[in-house]
Parts: C-alpha cells; sequence; structure tokens
C-alpha cells in the first residue's frame, strides 16, 4: 500500500503507513530494511529533510545491503545539500565511513562533488584521496578525480591537478580518460614542463584516435617538441596531422610550426613549401610576418634572391618591431651577396637607427661596419665597432667588434 501510494505521488501518505511499519515489534529483517529504504525516498519527495536524514541513519543499523543504503543516504545528502544544508549532508555520508570499504570509497566521492559544489577543492580532494586509500580501483574515482582537477586547474594549482588529470586518464573506460590526458598536459605546460605535456598529449594521440580531441594534442605535441629543439619529433607530429586531417582547425599553425621547423634544420625546400602553403591558405593568419621572414630565409638559402626580397620586403610592410628589423638584416646581406654594398649599409644603417632591440641593433652595426671597410672608410667603421662595445657589451658580437678594433689599430 505504501509503494502504490508513492507511485501516485502521496508521498507523504506513504511515509506515514512506511513509519508504522518500519517501528513494529518482531518485523522480519529484510522488510524493515526496504521500508526505511523507500521511507528516505518518500520523505525526500515530501520535502521532509529532517525525517529523510533520521530514516538513513536507521537504514544504516538495519540494512546489510550496501548499495541500497549508498543510494539513499547519496539522495538524502544531495538534497540536504541542495537545501543550503552542506554540513548536514557531509555528516551524513561520513557516518558511513566505517560501513567496509567498498562503501566509505563510494561516500567519500560523494562527499567530493558536494565539496566541489560549496566550491571547496581542498576538501574535495582530501575526500578523494581518502576514496583512494579505500578502494584504488574503483571506477568512479576517475570522473571524480577528473572534476577535483579542474577545480585546481582554475584556481592555476597545476602541480596538485596533474596527479589527479592522471587518476582520471589512466583508468580504463573512463569517462573522461581523453579530457583528463589534455587538460594534465596544459597543466604541465604552464608549469613549464614542456616534456611532461608532450608525454600528455602523445598519450591522448595513441590511446583515443578517435578522440575530438587527437588533432589538437598531435599539434600540441609537437609545438612541445619544437620548444625542446627536438624537431625531428616535431616534424613528425606536424607532418601527421597534416595528412590525417587536412582541414583541420589547427592547420595554420601546424603549417607554420612545420615550415620554421624545417628551416631551423636546414630543410630549407620543406620549409619553404609548408610556409607558401600557409600563405596562400591562410593570407590571414596572425604570425603572418614572422612566417614570410622565415620564407624569406628560405628562399636566400635556396637561391631565389628576387622571391627573398619580396618576401621580407611584405614583412617590412606588416611589422614595425622586431621582425622588420630582421628582415633588414637579411635583405642587407641579400644586396651584399650580389655585391651592392651600399644597399646593403643602408638597410644595416636603418635597423641601427630605427629599432631598439639589442641584439638586432648590434648585429646591424656590425655587419654596418664590414660594408664600409670594404668601402674603405675605415674611421667610420671603428665607429660602428666601438659603439657596439660601449653600448651593447654583452652582445655576441661585441667580442668580434674588439677583435676588428684591435686589428684597425695596425693601419
Amino acid at each position: 500500500m505504501a509503494g502504490a501510494l508513492h507511485e501516485r505521488g502521496e508521498h507523504a501518505a506513504a511515509a506515514k503507513e512506511l513509519r508504522q511499519l518500519a517501528s513494529q515489534e518482531g518485523l522480519a529483517a529484510d522488510l524493515r530494511a526496504a521500508a526505511l529504504e523507500l521511507l528516505v525516498f518518500a520523505e525526500l519527495r515530501a520535502g521532509d529533510l529532517d525525517g529523510a536524514a533520521e530514516s538513513c541513519a536507521r537504514l544504516r543499523e538495519a540494512s546489510p545491503n550496501g548499495q541500497k543504503l549508498l543510494d539513499a543516504a547519496r539522495a538524502a545528502a544531495q538534497a540536504l545539500a541542495k537545501g543550503g544544508r552542506a554540513a548536514e549532508a557531509d555528516a551524513l555520508l561520513a557516518s558511513l565511513d566505517g560501513a567496509g570499504a567498498e562503501l566509505c570509497a563510494a561516500a567519500r566521492i560523494e562527499r567530493a562533488y558536494i565539496s566541489l559544489e560549496q566550491g571547496d577543492p581542498d576538501a574535495a580532494e582530501a575526500h578523494l584521496s581518502q576514496a583512494l586509500a579505500c578502494a584504488p580501483e574503483d571506477p568512479r574515482l576517475a570522473e571524480a578525480a577528473f572534476f577535483v582537477a579542474e577545480a585546481l586547474y582554475e584556481r592555476a594549482e597545476d602541480a596538485r591537478a596533474v596527479p589527479l588529470y592522471e587518476i582520471a586518464a589512466k583508468t580504463p573506460g573512463g569517462p573522461a580518460a581523453d579530457r583528463a590526458l589534455y587538460k594534465g598536459g596544459f597543466a604541465r605546460m604552464r608549469e613549464g614542463d614542456a616534456a611532461g605535456a608532450a608525454g600528455s598529449f602523445a598519450r591522448l594521440a595513441e590511446e583515443h584516435p578517435t578522440s575530438p580531441l587527437f588533432g589538437e594534442s598531435l599539434y600540441l605535441q609537437g609545438e612541445m617538441l619544437y620548444r625542446l629543439d627536438r624537431l625531428d619529433e616535431a616534424i613528425a607530429c606536424f607532418e601527421r596531422l597534416r595528412r590525417a586531417s587536412p582541414g583541420h582547425e589547427a592547420m595554420a599553425k601546424t603549417l607554420f610550426r612545420l615550415g620554421l621547423a624545417h628551416c631551423r634544420d636546414a630543410r630549407w625546400q620543406e620549409g619553404e613549401e609548408a610556409l607558401t602553403e600557409l600563405a596562400r591558405r591562410f593570407p590571414e593568419f596572425e604570425n603572418g610576418a614572422e612566417a614570410e621572414l622565415w620564407r624569406g630565409r628560405a628562399l636566400s638559402a635556396r637561391g631565389n634572391a628576387r622571391g627573398a626580397r619580396q618576401a621580407l620586403e611584405r614583412v617590412i610592410a606588416r611589422d614595425r618591431g622586431v621582425l622588420a628589423a630582421q628582415a633588414r638584416i637579411e635583405l642587407g646581406r641579400l644586396h651584399g651577396l650580389a655585391g651592392d654594398t651600399e644597399k646593403a649599409l643602408a638597410e644595416f644603417l636603418k635597423v641601427a637607427v630605427l629599432f631598439g632591440g639589442e641584439a638586432e641593433v648590434a648585429e646591424a652595426l656590425f655587419l654596418a661596419g664590414q660594408c664600409l671597410e670594404k668601402l674603405g672608410d675605415a674611421d667610420r667603421a671603428r665607429g660602428q665597432y666601438q659603439e657596439i662595445v660601449q653600448k651593447h657589451p654583452q652582445s655576441p658580437f661585441a667580442a668580434q667588434a674588439r677583435a676588428r678594433l684591435d686589428e684597425l689599430k695596425t693601419f
């Protein structure tokens, strides 16, 4: 009868009948436990949170069925938490600590979720640690670990988030395994651990080839390897993504890094091809000026002076800072190779006068001094070298400038 009342939505009436039944002397244990379990849910539906909490305590004493007890306690705790009574919800679940390892772990996981809802990831992490100690193989740990890690990540506590992402990632069939590897990679990246981040992204690509994060992870793995100067491995990642998903949203960044990696490894033809494809497919790419600078270098290295000059001029038209200074230095070198020392000198002097980047200015001054020596103007050449020694003493060109000054003294 109580069950029928509950099904009809007459929860208060059902609860009344169930209380009377559960209080009868001599009632069979299994029937008492069943009555108390249903009573918890009837009281919750009737809005009687105090009654539900009390019935949970009685059910804990009466029921040998851990799962039913957990379901009832979880429902009551969630209702208490939503009703602004989080401390009581936590205490209710805490009462299950001595009810066996699996039940303890499940209750701790639920307490972790409640702590997260209350904005307390520290308490959530502590509950999760206890759950791990109770039942490290519990499959529910994976998802809980992911959400606790997310809360810590949002607070930029990456060192604490990473181990939890690992728990979420290594659990077989975990619902958030690919996302855990992805976010764990970002957490490591923010900590400056490029090698660890590359490992996380590599695992995602290998273990979850159908994940929607597969392509982005391949790019990020390559990016981390690029930063580590592991150029061959980076190129392999970028090429794999290029072949597998040519229309991926990260393709512009992929072509950019692929081109630079090839150029840095003196694979000028491959670098030029990647950067030319980038310019053709993504003319508005945000790092287009830097891409053109490297394309100009690649064209110059391959003997295409005209194409190199055109690329470098585009850099100067799009940038007013360091990239433009570097482009002018490359233009000066091209003029020098063509035998036009005056034009080369003009480009180097523009860098020395117009730009403030110490590395570029020191290099331009030294190259200008060499041009002046070729033109037979030793006095002005000495002036360039002296400026390097006086204003840029930490530059790698300072030692060369001193050597030239010493040499010019003999003339």
